[in-house]
């Protein structure tokens, strides 16, 4: 058997045992089925380039290759898949953004391999004397070809972007499954461009990818012993292309290339061009991997600041950059989970782990790099040694190394938590989170690239940043208080009004019932009780309906309306005493528009009997209506007693705010919310002492104009 068809049917293997190891942990895991077929697939496609190179006669050859081609159409629909889903928190939100694409890469190279199968492979004599039968590539094998280029550097893109959002020891699960995937697209960028270049089958362009497929296997044999790797919750970017090492290589490939094949065909055909075409892209590989590279980042800096007298970090951008994290967070924990990223990140540790004092004074894990989500891990520690640990870290120390430290509470620490300091810990440093007297929590680092120790350089900025979360801590916790108490003082206003309510209408009902025996065979007795008992239900009914309306959104159900016959029907409503005379000023002819008939009515019920409340004796109430090309004006004018202007400016349409000696004080905030519903305002002028003019304004419908 010759050794590439051996070579072929050994990863063909591997790739079925991988599917099915990576699908039978978790059944529901859209990743892991991805995975699983890609590698299917990609077996399916090696065996078919296997038996049509091993194959007997032309006509079998043709057809293993037509199943080559074919079943390659599944590839970039499947990698794309993977690429957007794995290990990702947010893969909904990238499967709805990408769902265009993968619709496109599903449908048209599998429709068009089956339904133009005789387009995949066109039979071609070559130019010579000897007059060999050639395979060229069909338009339908071009545009399979074309596709998984375009799978190929999408996907990159998508792991890239995995990649690059993990941190710390999430990132060192995730690496080897995007390294052995990514050398699968590496590879078949190459040979799908090498074929694309030539248009003709190439054998050598199959063993490339069987190479490819055994060498990606090996590493991703390698992180399928990581556990938990495709369950982890990364939270990509949703930048589009921002500072992409994938677009930047591959561009600069597929141009090179393009640029050299021509070259190539003008000076006569060069024979290694494809070795010099591969040659390009693993320099190129290369290159990306080492600006990729943490180790590589953090030597170069040591470097630069050591020869040439340049600081290793930028305080100024680094400062910057942790103050505009921690500043709009709002909850401990996410100010926690954005410090232990940026440590990260910025000093190149794997495991940064931030620990904040609960309430009852023990140390709560709320942030750490090993996983995506802190688990709830609080530490055991003596009281003693609690006491010990402040004293060191508010009066002196700005760090303190665990496992130098020999005895003391660093060394209690260690031994009474094992799961979270294990005896093998990688240099642990305990960075204090704290702000003048007061200790917030620690910071422990832990497993730095290559161990390189921390300098003084760095431990001032640790120190520095540590103190401005300490101080996000703080305000975070003084917010949290300040809303309790607006939202405690909230709940005793709506309480002291509802109370007070409920308190009458239980006075009256009680006052009935305890009278009720007493003059229980008098009929105009108990008539008047039940008219008080049913007044009595109602109020409490409108109560409890006004305090519902604060909470639920309004549902409008709008209709034509002329405006001057709604106002008139719910001005009839109103019980208008002998002392007010009430002057109606409408606009005719009556202006039409759209609205709600029963919420604008129970505005204009609600003005007019706040008018009437507020006349004490004799007074006037004026109601006018006007018309524009844009907007319906209703106004509702008093002589009563009027409002101050820290009322008006504060209060008034505030629930819960009234002038009156009974009320909610809702009716005024329900108003206004019923009024911008219907996309309008409304406006007040008052004076006290002197009266009211409210004004609605309503937005002319268009479709009558």
């Amino acid at each position: 058997m010759p050794y590439h068809s051996l070579f072929a049917y050994i990863t063909a293997a591997l790739s079925l045992i991988f599917a099915i190891v990576a699908i039978a942990q978790n059944l529901r895991s859209i990743a892991r089925w991805s995975f699983g077929m890609t590698m299917v697939v990609m077996a399916i496609e090696g065996l078919a380039a296997t038996f049509s190179v091993d194959a007997n006669s032309i006509s079998s050859s043709v057809g293993w290759q037509r199943w080559k081609l074919g079943s390659i159409s599944f590839l970039p629909f499947l990698w794309l898949l993977f690429g957007l889903t794995y290990a990702r928190g947010n893969a909904k939100f990238f499967l709805r953004k990408w769902s265009l694409l993968l619709i496109v890469i599903l449908i048209i190279p599998i429709a068009s391999s089956f339904i133009f199968r005789g387009d995949l492979l066109l039979l071609s004599m070559d130019s010579s004397e000897d007059q060999v039968l050639q395979l060229q590539l069909g338009w339908v094998g071009k545009l399979n070809h074309l596709s998984i280029l375009i799978g190929a550097i999408a996907t990159l893109m998508s792991l890239e972007r995995t990649y690059r959002a993990s941190v710390g020891t999430t990132r060192w699960k995730v690496k080897f499954m995007l390294l052995g995937f990514g050398v699968f697209l590496v590879v078949r960028i190459y040979t799908s461009s090498q074929s694309m270049l030539y248009g003709s089958l190439d054998y050598r362009l199959d063993i490339l990818n069987s190479i490819g497929l055994g060498l990606g296997a090996l590493l991703i044999l390698r992180s399928l012993f990581r556990k938990g790797n495709f369950e982890l919750e990364i939270y990509p970017s949703q930048a589009v292309l921002q500072n992409s090492f994938t677009i930047l290589i591959a561009g600069l490939y597929l141009f090179s290339v393009g640029v050299l094949a021509k070259i190539v065909k003008y000076i006569g055909g060069d024979v290694a061009f494809p070795l010099k075409a591969l040659g390009l892209l693993i320099a190129l590989i290369l290159l990306g991997l080492l600006l990729q590279s943490d180790q590589f980042r953090l030597r170069t800096r040591q470097f630069v600041s050591r020869h040439f007298n340049r600081p290793m970090y930028d305080y100024r951008d680094t400062w910057r950059r942790f103050s505009e994290e921690l500043s709009v967070q709002i909850e401990p924990r996410e100010i926690s989970n954005s410090l232990a990223k940026l440590i990260s990140k910025t000093f190149e540790i794997l495991s940064v782990s931030v620990w904040l004092f609960d309430h009852s004074d023990r140390l709560e894990l709320m942030a750490s790099t090993v996983s995506s989500k802190a688990e709830a891990d609080r530490l055991s520690f003596g009281n003693d040694s609690m006491t010990k640990m402040r004293e060191d870290f508010v009066n002196s120390a700005d760090h303190v190394n665990l496992d130098s430290k020999s005895s003391g509470w660093a060394k209690e620490l260690a031994k009474e938590n094992p799961k979270q300091f294990p005896e093998k810990g990688g240099s642990r440093i305990a960075i204090p989170i704290s702000s003048k007297d007061s200790l917030e929590g620690v910071i422990v680092l832990r497993d730095r690239v290559s161990g390189i120790p921390f300098s003084t350089q760095e431990y001032d900025i640790l120190s520095s940043v540590s103190s401005h979360a300490a101080a996000c801590l703080q305000n975070a916790s003084l917010s949290q208080k300040v809303l309790e108490s607006k939202e405690l003082e909230a709940f005793q206003t709506m309480a002291t009004f509802f109370v007070h309510d409920l308190k009458n209408a239980a006075s009256t009902i009680n006052l009935m019932v305890k009278n009720l025996p007493k003059h229980w065979d008098n009929e105009e007795f108990r008539q008047d009780a039940l008219r008080g008992i049913s007044k009595t239900g109602q109020r409490i009914d409108n109560i409890i309906g006004k305090l519902s309306s604060i909470q639920n959104s309004l549902s409008l159900s709008l209709a034509e309306y002329e405006l001057n016959p709604v106002i008139k029907k719910h001005i009839a409503k109103c019980a208008i005493p002998d002392n007010i005379q009430l002057e109606l000023k409408l606009y005719e002819p009556s202006p039409k528009t759209k609205l709600d008939e029963q919420l604008i009515g129970n505005v204009i019920e609600n003005l007019i009997m706040n008018s009437i409340q507020a006349i004490d004796k004799k007074g006037n109430i004026e109601v006018e209506t006007s018309e524009n090309e844009r907007e319906l004006t209703i106004s509702i004018t008093d002589n009563g007693n009027g409002m101050t202007e820290e009322f008006l400016n504060e209060s008034l349409f505030k629930p819960f705010k009234t002038t009156k000696r009974t009320g909610l004080g809702i009716g005024m905030f329900q108003s206004k919310m019923i009024v911008e519903a219907h996309e309008g305002i409304i406006t007040v002028e008052s004076e006290l002492g002197k009266g009211t003019t409210f004004c609605i304004k309503l937005p002319v419908d268009e479709g009558d104009n």
